[in-house]
C-alpha cells in the first residue's frame, strides 16, 4: 500500500520565487512590496500547492497573497499555510479578505479598528472587488 503524500511547508526555492508573482497576478492578489521572505509555501512532493506572506509593518503584520492552486483546494492547504504565517507573525495580524467567515475558526476577529497604515489596503480592496471586504485581526499576545 502506497502511503499518501503527505502537504508540508518548505523552504521557498528558487523556482517557487519565479513562479509565484505571475499566480498572484493570476489570482489578483497583492503585489504591493513582494519579497521572498516574506512567504511561505506549502509543497506537497516537491511540487508548489499554495503560497501566503506576512508583511511587518510598525505595530502589526499584515496577512496577504494567500493561494491555494485549484487542484490542491479543499484539502487542508490553506490550513498548513494559515497556521504557519501566524506562527510566523511576531505581532498582532491583519487581513482584509471577502470571506471573513472562513478565518474566524483560525482566531481571526473581524474589526472596524485598524491602524492607519491600513487604511490605504483596505480602500484598494474595496474598490478592486464588487464586495465591501472585511477587517480580520488575530491577536498575537493573546494567543
Amino acid at each position: 500500500m502506497i502511503a499518501e503524500m503527505k502537504f508540508r511547508i518548505e523552504n521557498i526555492s528558487e523556482a517557487d520565487w519565479k513562479e509565484i508573482p505571475g499566480l498572484i497576478k493570476k489570482f489578483d492578489l497583492d503585489s504591493t512590496d513582494l519579497h521572498r521572505e516574506q512567504f511561505v509555501v506549502c509543497k506537497r512532493e516537491n511540487v508548489l500547492c499554495g503560497f501566503g506572506r506576512i508583511r511587518s509593518f510598525k505595530g502589526f503584520d499584515l496577512f496577504s497573497s494567500l493561494a491555494v492552486l485549484p487542484e490542491y483546494r479543499n484539502q487542508s492547504v490553506a490550513q498548513i499555510i494559515i497556521e504557519k504565517l501566524l506562527q510566523k507573525a511576531r505581532q498582532d495580524v491583519f487581513f482584509v479578505t471577502a470571506l471573513p467567515a472562513y478565518f474566524l475558526k483560525y482566531g481571526f476577529e473581524e474589526t472596524t479598528v485598524y491602524p492607519d497604515d491600513l487604511k490605504k489596503i483596505v480602500e484598494s480592496c474595496s474598490l478592486s472587488c464588487s464586495c465591501m471586504p472585511a477587517v480580520m485581526v488575530y491577536k498575537k499576545q493573546q494567543n
